[in-house]
């Protein structure tokens, strides 16, 4: 079995054992920006509940909640949160709507997807280990071992289960178009950055610096596709109404981040990325990429208990390092091209 099918059967597996095939579920905390990566767990998770035949009754985002909506529309099933690192107080607004649904919910079996624990204070370790461990039913999966540990010290009163990240679900992608320059660097512009954007390194290579953007027409889809949850914040008595629009609008704003984080990725004959979500779509189309570690150490994290598995993927210690490295690639890949 390939490394893809290997990790794709283990989330299946697990997935499975908690969501019997007829489960009605509740998936919330929809990632509503433009952070590809996330559009990829959301889009992967859809395809694993549907493979295993779970029906998805209720979404939402955090601003688009409702408790009447969610109790009307899943009212005894599981209610599921959606995967990825905001787990712990870096990106306080996820993780604010993550003890609120655990706190409002004591009476539902609550499951949280794949994350990452990020916690960089006591203060908010403290209020989370308050919300979660008051809950009788309550399962975390964790995508990488280092956390599982920390789970089970933090969190005692929870199920805790090591599950590869969801946006595997994606499964194998095709590149979009031709390659246009020596290497893409997608690196991060926000706290979770370690690697700088000095790419002095790469001054040899014909390289293009970015990180997850949409283009000009693919922003003005976004703004399309966003105007049912719009509508629903403006106008909250039309939210009953438009729960069947948002649920579509969702989808086609996933799928928008999925194409242009595709379309930026293929640009480059190899990948050099400290997004985790990068390694990873590096990883499904094939592309020879080169992970550097971000500010929590997911990426290398994650890199050394599956990722590794991707022969066309390895880890580099830095800018300077990863420059070494696509040098090699492209000499001993791409020489007679």
């Amino acid at each position: 079995m390939n490394p893809l099918l290997a990790l794709q059967s283990d989330a299946t597996k697990i997935l499975s054992s908690l969501l019997p095939s007829g489960t009605h579920v509740a998936l919330l905390d929809f990632p509503r920006h433009q952070n590809a990566g996330d559009s990829f767990i959301w889009l992967g998770t859809l395809m694993y509940l549907k493979e295993i035949g779970v029906s998805v009754d209720y979404v939402a985002d955090v601003h688009c909640f409702d408790i009447a909506d969610l109790r009307r529309c899943v009212p005894t099933g599981p209610i599921l949160i959606t995967g990825g690192g905001n787990f712990g107080d870096r990106w306080t607004e996820h993780q604010n709507f993550r003890e609120m649904l655990i706190t409002s919910f004591p009476d539902r079996q609550i499951i949280q997807l794949p994350q990452s624990l990020d916690f960089e204070s006591k203060d908010g370790l403290e209020k989370a280990q308050i919300a979660l461990n008051g809950h009788p039913d309550l399962t975390i999966l964790l995508r990488q071992s280092v956390d599982m540990a920390r789970a089970k010290e933090w969190f005692p009163n929870s199920e805790h289960i090591f599950c590869p990240d969801l946006a595997l679900g994606l499964g194998k992608l095709e590149k979009n178009g031709q390659a246009a320059h020596d290497v893409v660097l997608l690196l991060r512009e926000d706290s979770e950055a370690v690697a700088g954007r000095d790419v002095a390194a790469f001054s040899e290579l014909e390289y293009k610096l970015t990180d997850w953007h949409l283009d000009l027409k693919s922003q003005f889809m976004w703004h399309i596709y966003r105007l049912p949850e719009n509508i629903a914040r403006v106008l909250p008595i039309s939210r009953p109404h438009l729960l069947n629009a948002i649920q579509w609008s969702y989808v086609k704003a996933a799928n928008l981040n999925l194409r242009g984080g595709i379309k930026t990725v293929s640009m480059g004959r190899v990948l050099v990325t400290d997004r985790l979500h990068g390694m990873f779509l590096g990883a499904l189309l094939g592309l020879p990429t080169i992970a550097i570690d971000n500010a929590n150490g997911k990426v290398l994290g994650i890199f050394r208990d599956y990722l590794n598995t991707f022969t066309h993927v390895e880890m580099a210690e830095s800018l300077d390092d990863a420059a070494r490295r696509a040098k090699s690639i492209l000499s001993s890949q791409f020489s007679n091209n």
